[in-house]
């Protein structure tokens, strides 16, 4: 995850979470039962964004 718009904005959804704009990768694999954005922190002071739900490797059946 980085911050600001992506370079190419036409492969990614952009989504409202928690007001804030956030863009996914179209061709994210996501979990069953979706992904969750929170941010995390003292907002005033210090935030991140925590995001759940995103699978980066899939184990081979077999």
């Amino acid at each position: 995850m980085s911050a600001g718009k992506p370079h190419l904005p036409e492969k990614f959804d952009e989504v409202i979470a928690d007001g804030i704009k956030v863009y996914i990768f179209k061709e994210a694999v996501v979990d069953p039962e979706g992904i969750k954005i929170s941010r995390v922190g003292a907002w005033a002071l210090f935030h991140r964004l925590q995001v759940e739900g995103l699978i980066y490797e899939q184990p081979i059946a077999g």
